[in-house]
């Protein structure tokens, strides 16, 4: 085959739907965050988004989504130990802050994404 270089949005991404419990322990999630329309009938947001879901990512690195790092709407996510670095607009994006679907981040590092390192609305 041919080789190719990597670049910022070259596949969609990885979605946990309502519902949905997952753990990513030692993941290196790059390069996605196309913003394709997808089956759902929904625009692709991040390499990893979150609705109404339950996630937790252990010594995670999310780097160079051609739009967000990790986009959760409804969901609880708790990050720890991970790097979120180089994604075209916000390393994460929040929405709904909510008692039953906290958002726990820790120890952490986010570097060099587009907007700003995190958007919580």
């Amino acid at each position: 085959g041919v080789a190719s270089s990597a670049a910022k949005g070259q596949w969609a991404g990885v979605r946990f739907a309502a519902g949905s419990v997952a753990t990513l322990e030692h993941v290196l999630a790059a390069w996605g965050g196309s913003g394709a329309f997808d089956y759902a009938g929904r625009y692709n947001a991040a390499i990893l988004e979150g609705f109404s879901s339950d996630l937790a990512l252990r010594h995670v690195a999310v780097h160079g989504s051609g739009l967000r790092g990790l986009y959760a709407e409804g969901a609880s996510v708790a990050l720890s130990d991970g790097e979120i670095t180089a994604n075209a607009t916000y390393g994460i994006e929040y929405r709904g802050p909510d008692p039953n679907a906290p958002l726990v981040v820790r120890d952490t590092s986010f570097s060099g994404n587009g907007a700003q390192a995190g958007w919580l609305h």
